[in-house]
């Protein structure tokens, strides 16, 4: 009996020590996956902030067109004075517009990306837990088999095959 009882305290604490283990292994394959999934959110950020500023510019070039037209329906020469000014402004604030738009969208996949970085080093922390966990566990199991083992040898219930009860001579 006191043999099956060393095997299953052996056995339990394998288990646990595993299945730390895994824990920590699945907790860092999580965080991968996450971070993949952050970095493909951020480059499809970035690929929609450049469609949507190709499409802005060729908005901008077609209400640039409109007031040159404005303006040359007037019988106004629109290469000086204020109607080059009006012209020059309108363009300046349809350029600042666009670039406000990337610096928001490069925030937003940083961001993205900084998420995905973030889930890596928690997954990293988890597996790193796990594993102390694992060898704490192990450590507690063979405290465990030699306290159990102690024991069966000291009621006689365990054949001392380690020789802890020899008698001192001397």
């Amino acid at each position: 009996m006191p043999l099956i009882a060393l095997a299953a305290t052996a056995i339990g604490t394998g288990v646990s020590v595993y299945g730390q283990v895994q824990q920590g292994e699945a907790a860092q394959r999580a965080a991968e996956y996450n971070n993949q999934l952050a970095q493909q959110e951020a480059h499809n950020t970035e690929l929609e902030a450049a469609e949507q500023i190709n499409r802005q510019r060729l908005q901008d070039r077609h209400s640039l067109g409109q007031i040159r037209n404005q303006i040359a329906n007037n019988g106004t020469l629109s290469t000086e004075g204020t109607p080059l000014a009006i012209l020059g402004e309108s363009s300046a604030n349809f350029e600042l517009s666009i670039q406000d738009a990337v610096r928001r969208a490069n925030q937003q996949a940083a961001a993205q990306r900084q998420q995905g970085a973030m889930d890596l080093w928690q997954g990293d922390q988890q597996q790193n837990a796990s594993l102390i966990g694992a060898i704490g566990s192990g450590l507690k199991g063979i405290s465990a088999l030699g306290s159990q083992y102690d024991t069966d040898v000291y009621h006689g219930t365990l054949k001392d095959t380690f020789g802890l009860y020899k008698p001192r001579t001397g």
